[in-house]
């Protein structure tokens, strides 16, 4: 089961995921997008998002990205029908990514990450699934098995990513919290007393933590 520091990670990689996979995406081009995402990283022994793919109809799928996809859409950050991210989903990006990316532990799984997303972009999701489905793996519920995705029984699990994963700074994970934790209308509030004091406030800790040499906290395309 994911901690609440993974699902805040997820959330954030979610949105990078959406806005990197074009103008608009459909919910299974974002489950098999993701998919991939995971599936690469596993083989170079990493991991990014944590979210647990399980042989579902027709290919690999995990309840907890539609489970994301809902929240982000009720919390402003995404839009409903289209998974656009919203100008508050863009500001979460751009204020976690570039500081969590620059760090030297996370920047091959995000090499990985860009590769496998620029890969999937101009791809329909049927041409996805039927490249998914095509790809080997040894099922986490039953590792010892090598096979195809199409032949893991229906259910099994597929992935299910440990708790390690990409590093963050516990002040950078304490701005993704607070960010997370607003509500649509704390957020109208917010910005109609303080818009100014509050964007300036954010920003500069952005960069604040670009400029810090402390160490950080601890925290692959078929």
């Amino acid at each position: 089961m994911r901690r609440e520091r993974e699902k805040r990670l997820d959330a954030v990689l979610l949105l990078y995921i959406l806005r990197k996979s074009g103008s608009s995406s459909s919910r299974t081009k974002v489950q098999r997008t993701t998919f991939l995402v995971e599936f690469n990283l596993r083989r170079a022994n990493l991991v990014g998002p944590h979210f647990r793919f399980f042989r579902y109809l027709d290919g690999p799928y995990s309840q907890q990205i539609s489970q994301d996809l809902d929240e982000l859409a009720r919390n402003g950050f995404i839009l409903k029908t289209t998974l656009i991210p919203t100008e508050r989903g863009q500001f979460l990006i751009d204020l976690i990514i570039p500081p969590l990316r620059e760090i030297s532990d996370n920047k091959r799984a995000f090499e990985i990450i860009d590769s496998v997303l620029q890969w999937c972009k101009p791809r329909r999701a049927e041409s996805l699934l039927r490249h998914v489905c095509g790809l080997e793996v040894f099922p986490d519920e039953s590792p010892d098995v090598h096979m195809k995705v199409r032949d893991v029984p229906r259910f099994w699990d597929i992935i299910d990513p440990s708790e390690t994963g990409l590093k963050i700074s516990p002040e950078l994970d304490q701005l993704l919290k607070t960010e997370l934790a607003l509500t649509p209308r704390q957020l109208r509030d917010a910005k109609r007393r303080l818009p100014q004091i509050e964007r300036r406030a954010f920003k500069n800790l952005e960069e604040a933590l670009k400029s810090d040499d402390q160490p950080y906290a601890q925290t692959q395309l078929g």
